[in-house]
């Protein structure tokens, strides 16, 4: 998010009140009229966040990519898609991708899910043959795999969340023993 910072001459608390409610994030700059200053926020806004989402998808399709290459220059027996999350997962609980760095493509992803399906339904036109010869084990294999994804993703969810939730319990606490110390001290101190 971008932050224009410049010394504002002094407005009116009208024209203050529309500026925080269009952007509050953007405060006017002294060069351009307000009606600019407002658009130059929304656009610089809007800018930022198509380049998060972009990056976002980036750093997943790279994360994709590099788990296909592992999968294919090791031959394991896993797809492509379980060693991405699983190392992605390694590389968020170590901190080297931030969440923030991958959320909006992942969110974009997931809001436009819908579109990255549609060649897989075409693609079963051409195979109906298949489909009357062996779609009752298609199927059977189909629902299989999506229930073992979800009950893995659920379980992988879980985990990661608990790990958090401990973390989170030692900062606070390490954080609380060391407030309740200097307070000690400083008592101690003035006693």
């Amino acid at each position: 998010m971008a932050v224009l910072i410049m010394n504002a001459p002094a407005t009116t608390d009208a024209t203050q009140a529309t500026q925080a409610t269009r952007a509050p994030h953007v405060m006017r700059r002294p060069d351009l009229p307000a009606d600019t200053s407002a658009a130059h926020g929304t656009t610089t806004r809007h800018l930022s966040r198509y380049v998060r989402i972009a990056a976002g998808v980036a750093a997943l399709s790279g994360v994709w990519w590099i788990a296909s290459w592992l999968v294919a220059r090791c031959h394991l027996p896993v797809s492509a898609g379980v060693v991405g999350l699983i190392l992605l997962l390694a590389l968020l609980l170590t901190g080297r991708v931030p969440v923030d760095g991958i959320a909006a493509g992942a969110r974009w992803m997931l809001a436009e899910l819908l579109l990255f399906f549609v060649p897989a339904v075409v693609s079963i036109i051409e195979y109906g043959h298949l489909l009357r010869h062996d779609g009752l084990q298609l199927m059977i294999i189909i629902v299989a795999g999506t229930v073992a994804v979800m009950v893995v993703t659920g379980l992988v969810v879980e985990s990661v969340t608990r790990i958090e939730t401990r973390r989170r319990a030692r900062r606070f606490a390490a954080a609380r023993s060391q407030r309740i110390a200097r307070m000690t001290q400083t008592a101690t101190s003035k006693g």
